[in-house]
């Protein structure tokens, strides 16, 4: 009996372990937000020796500030992009049949 708990407990948490692999979130919004990610990376420099670099070098040499915006961060590049279609949906009509606020 002393023998087979503990290979209960590895078979369970080997069963657990193997789950948490499947969990990878492969949504269009995912694998967009992943790629966006991925090209403001600047593989180049080594993340022990400037991580902000690493993570941001790429977007840092890339990004242009417009003529009527006074900064531009990848923060900002969200908002712009939601600003538009948000803007739209508050702005629509809504039918007699959904709730009132």
């Amino acid at each position: 009996m002393l023998v087979r708990f503990p290979v209960i407990v590895l078979l369970l948490l080997n069963s657990k372990m193997g789950k948490s692999n499947r969990s990878v979130c492969v949504t269009d919004g995912c694998i967009r937000t992943a790629q966006r990610i991925l090209d403001h990376m600047d593989p180049s420099v080594r993340p022990c020796d400037d991580f902000y670099r690493f993570a941001c070098g790429k977007f840092l040499r890339t990004a242009v500030i417009q003529d009527d915006k006074t900064d531009n961060s990848s923060f900002a590049q969200v908002r712009d992009a939601i600003k538009e279609p948000l803007k739209n949906i508050l702005l629509e009509k809504s039918s007699p049949t959904e709730p009132h606020p």
